[in-house]
């Protein structure tokens, strides 16, 4: 049975057009000492490309006292390992429809 609820068209994700982000992804931790670690730096940790990870998502600080981040990672690419991934990355979006802003 359809629902008569509508719901919220899907936005394309904003992406930088000369590194697109990939189809799905999964997050994967990686480690920085005494700084975050470069994209670069993260794919090496991960035995990934630096073109697997989305960089729009960049490195995310997870565990500041540990040197913990999250990166996003190709689904497709990336197999993980134990402790470091892949972990879910699920989309979030608004539930029900847009509301347009109410005048004051």
């Amino acid at each position: 049975m359809a629902s008569s609820i509508p719901t919220a068209r899907r936005q394309p994700p904003v992406s930088d057009p000369l590194h697109p982000a990939p189809a799905r992804t999964v997050l994967a931790t990686v480690t920085g000492h005494e700084r975050p670690p470069s994209l670069a730096e993260a794919a090496a940790q991960l035995g990934v490309a630096v073109a697997d990870l989305d960089q729009g998502f960049g490195v995310v600080m997870l565990d500041p006292a540990g040197g913990l981040y999250f990166v996003a990672v190709d689904a497709n690419r990336y197999v993980g390992a134990a402790g470091t991934g892949p972990f879910a990355n699920p989309e979030i979006s608004p539930f029900g429809p847009e509301q347009k802003d109410k005048p004051r």
